[in-house]
């Protein structure tokens, strides 16, 4: 989950006594932040198989940003297992200590995961949290239902430098493979990464328009956020009555040094 901000904004219309109030509305979407890659071991076309000896698969890891939003690991349902057999659910979770508490967790089931014999990429798109830079995280994988379960990509050699590959047997207990690497990418950003906001200014009144007729007016559209920050906008509904365009009716990047935008709104009134 992104902690893009996300804001809509509703826009006032009268027009005339006989057509009644009308709302449009316009949302907003950070476009300067999107999260990012962080870290990364992405080598993984052999894999470990969940069953009963072999309960959960985790993998150590350093970020430098300060918020996790989402990971991504390799998985496939391998042709060598029978696959119509494998049902259930693959719990992931981040946490700072094997042994210790969730501190975001995402499932899937199994019918997310393609039929293969090589492990492709599975997303996992939690609620953010905050992370310390240069500590020691794991990606934490569970499975619960069938005997046998996915495949989990693993490399052949320790491709990771910041971290190794773990792998939980049936009574509970961790060991590692330090020779190994789960396949995986974290993606985060920073707190401090700057935030737009947007806002807008004016409103539109048009009175004793008759059927037909063609009106204009304009709104202006500011991002009112951070210095720096880049905003994403578009005019997401407006009423189904008459005829309505929009100039522009969408933007990218608008920073607060871009200063206002007008947006020019034409109607024709219904007959």
């Amino acid at each position: 989950m992104k902690r893009n901000l996300f804001r809509k904004i509703l826009v006032f219309i009268v027009i005339g006594l006989f057509f009644g109030v009308g709302v449009f509305s316009i949302h907003g979407i950070n476009s300067s932040f999107y999260d990012r890659l962080d870290q990364q071991q992405p080598v993984g076309r052999t894999g470990w198989f969940f069953n009963n000896h072999y309960v959960g698969f985790a993998q150590s890891f350093k970020p430098t940003l300060d918020i996790l939003s989402r990971v991504n690991i390799k998985f496939c349902k391998d042709y060598e297992i029978l696959v119509n057999e494998i049902d259930g659910t693959i719990h992931l979770s981040i946490r700072n200590s094997l042994y210790g508490n969730d501190l975001t967790l995402k499932s899937i089931s199994d019918n997310k995961i393609t039929t293969s014999s090589l492990p492709d990429w599975i997303e996992f798109d939690f609620i953010d949290i905050d992370v310390i830079p240069g500590e020691t995280y794991y990606i934490v994988c569970n499975w619960e239902g069938s005997q046998w379960g996915p495949k989990i990509g693993v490399s052949q050699t320790n491709n990771y430098s910041d971290g190794e590959a773990w792998i939980k047997n049936n009574e509970g207990n961790w060991f590692t493979n330090s020779q190994k690497d789960l396949a995986f990418k974290t993606y985060g950003y920073n707190s401090s990464d700057p935030f737009p906001d947007l806002d807008y200014i004016g409103s539109i009144g048009w009175n004793d328009i008759k059927p037909g007729n063609e009106v204009t007016d304009d709104i202006i559209i500011i991002n009112a956020g951070d210095p720096g920050s880049e905003l994403s906008w578009e005019i997401e509904s407006y009423p189904n009555w008459g005829i309505w365009t929009f100039n522009p009716s969408n933007g990218d990047d608008l920073t607060p040094e871009d200063g206002p935008l007008i947006v020019e709104v034409n109607v024709v009134a219904p007959e």
